[in-house]
């Protein structure tokens, strides 16, 4: 590894902490970079360098800024040198913005030279001592415990009847259709039943009162993705007011509490598959403050580090914990009476394999009924950054035809999107291949590709019929090991979701 390993790669050295914050990663990588200094020495190395101790040991100084949890600003914040001079030999500088050198001679009195990372601190230790390098905290050697996989509890209130409410052709009931919920149209006994709500849609008169009824008999109401836009409908059912906070999320760390028991800070880490926000609100307000928080945001958002360019990582990475945000509470559980409420801001979370497993044991600590489902996670397309994505385990699907591979696949379309001239604004539906070779027959009909280079090719309006569609994928030998592909509708994003994928037939 190196010091822009990804905490998912820093964790093999010091476990969930990685994902807490970048101290928690520079803690890691402390302990792994002490040891590669020490092993060098002892094994006579003439010269010894790991990573960069000037720019990654050290943090990027906010010179000239006092508020640090604003922006940057070109013309306020930063130490200004007097005015450029025409002609006068040597640099000029004109001003020197914050977090551009990790260094302070003298620059901004309020700072000090310099301010250490952990790894810079194993770095120096690791060279002290004439004979080998001197005790440091991070010469003990850490063997964090694995984390051998989501666990899920025994339920405290496994529930008798699920009853959602909510658009029947909904993003979120296609997630909980999925996990296999088995939902009741009605409740024999609201002691044991549990409400789950689309926080995103409104409800109306009727929906509301028997719902009041239901709660007054000691239900159970869970309100997924609450929005400011359905915000004053929900308030009318809870005990006690919400608020929401703006607050851009990409990653949690769970409380071990209630439904979020078992669960790590690695299960919430979602930035290495999406590019979304998995949340776009905290929770506020006094339920929250009376309440029990199972989830928060984490206040680093890691896609300012992962995959970042040199010169942006280190203090965009750092801006993103220091710069203000709404409140972190992304889950929170309130009792009164008999009933218990719960209310999420989670909207993006479950369309990877990663957040459809950690679902899947949300579900099993809640103690819901659902029915073994028949798609692996590994196999179920996913829709995540506006496109439904081909998993990789469609790789190891293709069967070897000829000089190359084939993949049948089958997609269901809610509207028929062969003949354009049907209704207007019919949704236009692309399929992107990331292959060297490849060529696509749509019920056995064979579609020409609307553009095709030697990495990848591009399907465009794909004339599916109404109901379920045969699609043959076929490339060339080279291409399994590297084969991506997806579909995306941009001229109708409601059409996308409402979309089916299977490598079944059927």
């Amino acid at each position: 590894m190196a010091y822009y390993g990804i905490p998912e790669q820093v964790a093999r050295y010091n476990g969930e902490e990685a994902y807490e914050s970048q101290e928690g990663r520079m803690r890691g990588l402390a302990y792994e970079c002490y040891h590669l200094l020490a092993n060098q020495r002892k094994m006579g190395a003439s010269y010894a360098s790991v990573f960069n101790m000037a720019w990654y040991g050290l943090k990027p100084l906010p010179l000239g800024k006092k508020d640090l949890t604003t922006p940057p600003s070109l013309t306020e914040d930063g130490v200004f040198f007097p005015r450029y001079v025409e002609g006068v030999p040597g640099i000029q500088p004109e001003r020197m913005g914050p977090y551009c050198t990790t260094f302070n001679p003298g620059y901004d009195p309020s700072l000090p030279l310099y301010d250490p990372w952990p790894m810079y601190d194993a770095m120096r230790a690791a060279n002290v001592g004439t004979t080998e390098p001197v005790w440091s905290p991070w010469s003990e050697e850490r063997k964090p415990a694995a984390h051998t996989g989501q666990k899920a509890i025994q339920p405290v209130k496994p529930y008798q009847d699920v009853i959602f409410i909510g658009q029947k052709d909904g993003k979120l009931k296609q997630i909980l259709d999925a996990q296999g919920v088995e939902f009741s149209l009605r409740t024999t006994a609201p002691q044991h039943s549990l409400y789950i709500m689309d926080g995103s849609t409104l409800t109306g008169e009727a929906q509301e009162k028997a719902l009041q009824q239901a709660l007054a008999k000691g239900a159970d109401l869970w309100i997924w993705g609450l929005t400011p836009r359905t915000l004053d409908t929900y308030n009318r059912l809870l005990p006690l007011s919400v608020t929401l906070e703006k607050r851009e999320i990409s990653s949690f760390l769970p409380v071990q509490k209630s439904w979020m028991t078992g669960l790590q800070n690695s299960d919430f880490y979602f930035c290495e598959i999406q590019k979304s926000h998995a949340s776009e609100y905290g929770l506020s307000g006094r339920l929250v403050q009376e309440g029990k928080v199972l989830l928060n945001a984490c206040n680093t958002d890691w896609r300012k580090w992962n995959k970042r360019p040199e010169e942006l990582k280190t203090a965009a990475v750092l801006r993103s914990e220091n710069e203000a945000k709404g409140a972190a509470p992304a889950f929170v559980k309130y009792r009164q009476g008999g009933s218990t409420y719960y209310i999420s801001t989670l909207t993006e979370f479950a369309n990877s394999e990663k957040g459809f497993n950690t679902l899947t044991v949300i579900l099993e600590n809640v103690g819901i009924p659902c029915r073994k489902s028949e798609v692996n996670s590994n196999d179920v397309f996913f829709m995540r950054d506006g496109q439904i994505q081909f998993p990789l385990s469609a790789r190891d699907r293709f069967v070897a035809e000829g000089d190359g591979y084939t993949l049948n696949i089958w997609v269901f379309s809610p509207r028929p999107l062969d003949n354009l001239l049907i209704e207007p604004n019919i949704p236009k539906l692309t399929l992107y291949i990331d292959s060297w070779e490849s060529a696509l027959w749509v019920n056995d009909g064979p579609l020409e590709a609307a553009q095709q280079t030697n990495r990848n090719s591009t399907y465009n309006e794909l004339p599916l019929h109404q109901g379920w569609n045969k699609l043959t994928l076929s490339i060339g030998k080279e291409d399994r090991g590297r084969f991506a592909a997806s579909f995306r509708c941009d001229n109708n994003s409601e059409f996308l979701p409402k979309l089916r994928v299977s490598f079944i037939q059927q």
